[in-house]
């Protein structure tokens, strides 16, 4: 029995069990591609609110929207603020949602090593914000699931039926990172993980190749409708784990997830053309799209500390050989054991990487 068909993807239900596939078809850059930098002066959410009235958001979602706003928490690091979406950022994309009528939901999968639960939200800074908006929280992991085959892979991706669903819309709000496998975490990397696989080692272990068709492929069906890359403080050096705090103070906001994050790779001084999962959802199309009056440039000195501590391309296979060790422990340690000794990483961080960046100045 079909459950979901679009012009992007099909749902069955066989034997009990939910089955999805592919729709075959070009995935391209959106010919009204536009993309807004908006500075962060002071109020977070206030911010978050001008950018998202700049890129039109009201022609996007109306009233009644279901809309999933997938954030990044299971990637980061407690005490490491840099690392994981800012809780005040995303109540200021709710504010915004929520004054026109729409119904927001915050969403996020578990992690190998974390399950995002209340604690995590705790940790994170999110229970209390969420608990002052009235908005629930969605782990989706937790939801019904569907084996999911991309046309490009012979392996199926566990992804949450929930943002399989045409009446959902997306909005992948993760907070920039430069990346040790992948070069850079944007709206696209943002994306995996919201694959409902806890053991996402899994595709780690089959090669970086298989990796980025992953992301790609999980980017393409559960395509953001808006993507709003933006912090505070990035997380430049080792992301996601070993993070150097730069002043950023930027909101990169897209109507098309292709553009929104070519925009940022920029301003994180990584070459857009050497991020794997980027190349594969552009194919051949070309990188087209219109960045909005009133953006928010960096200044060079900032630029210059960016491009002091983004991961250079030519040392990913390295960094990539050296992390993974880490994907070959058992899935039941990674889970029972990695998220306890978390601190550690915190101790790491604050002892080795947040003195050689940029002072907190907010929260």
């Amino acid at each position: 029995m079909t459950l979901i068909q679009t012009d992007r993807l099909v749902v069955q239900e066989e034997d009990g069990r939910l089955v999805g596939w592919e729709v075959p078809r070009k995935t391209e850059l959106s010919s009204e591609a536009k993309v807004f930098i908006a500075a962060i002066e002071g109020d977070a959410r206030a911010a978050a609110h001008h950018a998202m009235e700049a890129i039109g958001f009201r022609e996007m979602f109306g009233a009644g929207d279901q809309v999933a706003v997938k954030v990044n928490l299971g990637g980061g690091i407690t005490g490491v603020p840099s690392s994981f979406t800012e809780p005040e950022l995303v109540a200021g994309v709710l504010e915004t949602l929520l004054e026109i009528g729409a119904k927001p939901f915050v969403c996020e999968a578990d992690m190998r090593s974390f399950n995002i639960d209340e604690k995590m939200l705790r940790r994170r800074g999110y229970l209390a914000m969420l608990a002052e908006l009235k908005v629930p929280f969605v782990n989706l992991s937790r939801q019904p699931t569907v084996k999911f085959y991309t046309k490009d892979l012979d392996i199926p991706l566990l992804l949450p039926k929930t943002l399989l669903d045409p009446a959902v819309k997306i909005i992948s709000m993760p907070t920039p990172k430069h990346h040790w496998e992948c070069g850079v975490t944007l709206s696209q990397k943002n994306m995996y993980g919201a694959i409902a696989e806890r053991r996402k080692s899994i595709y780690h272990l089959k090669g970086q190749s298989v990796l980025e068709r992953v992301i790609a492929g999980a980017a393409r069906v559960m395509r953001p409708d808006l993507a709003v890359i933006g912090a505070t403080q990035l997380c430049g050096g080792l992301g996601p784990h070993l993070c150097v705090p730069i002043n950023f103070d930027r909101i990169v906001i897209g109507n098309d997830m292709i553009a929104a994050d070519a925009v940022a790779a920029e301003l994180l001084q990584f070459p857009y053309d050497r991020v794997g999962h980027a190349k594969i959802n552009l194919g051949q199309g070309e990188l087209n799209y219109k960045l909005l009056p009133g953006s928010a440039g960096l200044d060079k000195k900032t630029l210059l500390k960016i491009e002091r501590y983004s991961i250079k391309p030519e040392k990913l296979p390295a960094w990539r050989q050296r992390i993974l060790f880490s994907y070959r422990f058992p899935h039941a340690m990674q889970h029972r054991f990695f998220g306890k000794f978390e601190f550690i990483a915190t101790w790491i961080n604050k002892l080795f990487y947040a003195w050689r960046g940029d002072g907190r100045r907010r929260g």
